[in-house]
This record gives structure tokens, C-alpha cells and sequence, in this order.
């Protein structure tokens, strides 16, 4: 009886409180809060505001996300927004518009980021690891063509 007790607490627990896994963090910055946190609850990251003034924010889409921690790219949990009415002017300005490379081979895809200064990982369907890049095909991409972003996610297989 007390092995099945100890195996019932056990099962309980290890399906309650999991902790999410990290996932690669979208570029949000320049983003209207609205819409970050809802590109972030699409990701299955959660995140929490860091400003807002006295009041808190109260209409989330009258404001902007200025900056976020951890930076674009890096595994996390946990996306902390830091918000303001209006970001201040910085140097350089907000990252580039990311340009469409789906339907391109992984090597043009690489080369077309690249010189936007853009950083890019490819994953696959399958967990290959596309060593040969021109035989790789971009069948999507994270953020979307037109969006703005300092980080890319290449989803490619051999034929889309």
C-alpha cells in the first residue's frame, strides 16, 4: 500500500507545476505592446512589463516596447518587455525589415540575411542538420517577411 501511495504522490507531482521548455526569443523591439505579447503567447513564452508609469499600462496598444531581456535569439521562459509611450531615438535604429527568403535554398537564404546583418538558425522537420546548404529549402520563416527583427528562424527541408 505505501509503494502505490509514494507512486501516486510521485505521478501527481510530476505532472503538475512543469516548467516550460526555453524557446528561441522573437525580436519584439520597436513593437507595439499588443502585439509583442501576443507574437510571444503564439511562441508559448510568458512575459511580464517593465515600466509603464504610474498608472501601469492600461491600453496596452498606445505602448511600445523599447527593449527586452533576454536579447533576440536566446533561450528563455520568461520575456521582460521594458515599455514606454514612445522609445527614444537610438543608434542604430530599430533592426532592419526582414526580408521574404521562403522558397529560397538555406545558402541564398543565408547570404540574402547576412548582408542585412541579420542573425538566422535553421532548424528541420526532422532534426537532420542541412550540411550541404543550396540542397535545403526555406518552407518558413520566424519573424515574417516585412516585420522587423535582429533574429531570424529558418524552418527548411528538402522540399517544401
Amino acid at each position: 500500500m505505501r509503494n502505490v501511495l509514494l507512486l501516486t504522490v510521485v505521478l501527481v507531482l510530476a505532472g503538475c507545476g512543469g516548467t516550460l521548455q526555453p524557446k528561441r526569443v522573437p525580436d519584439v523591439r520597436g513593437q507595439r505592446l499588443d502585439l509583442a505579447e501576443d507574437r510571444l503567447d503564439a511562441r508559448g513564452l510568458d512575459w511580464e512589463e517593465i515600466g509603464g508609469g504610474n498608472l501601469g499600462v492600461v491600453i496596452r496598444s498606445h505602448w511600445w516596447v523599447c527593449d527586452q531581456q533576454p536579447s533576440p535569439g536566446k533561450l528563455a521562459r520568461t520575456v521582460r518587455l521594458v515599455v514606454e509611450r514612445e522609445c527614444p531615438a537610438t543608434e542604430p535604429p530599430f533592426p532592419p525589415v526582414v526580408p521574404d527568403v521562403t522558397g529560397l535554398n538555406l545558402e541564398d537564404a543565408d547570404d540574402e540575411l547576412d548582408r542585412l546583418g541579420i542573425a538566422h538558425d535553421a532548424e528541420t522537420y526532422d532534426d537532420d542538420v542541412p550540411l550541404i546548404e543550396h540542397l535545403w529549402e526555406v518552407c518558413y520563416q520566424d519573424p515574417s517577411p516585412g516585420e522587423r527583427g535582429s533574429y531570424v528562424e529558418l524552418y527548411v527541408d528538402r522540399d517544401c
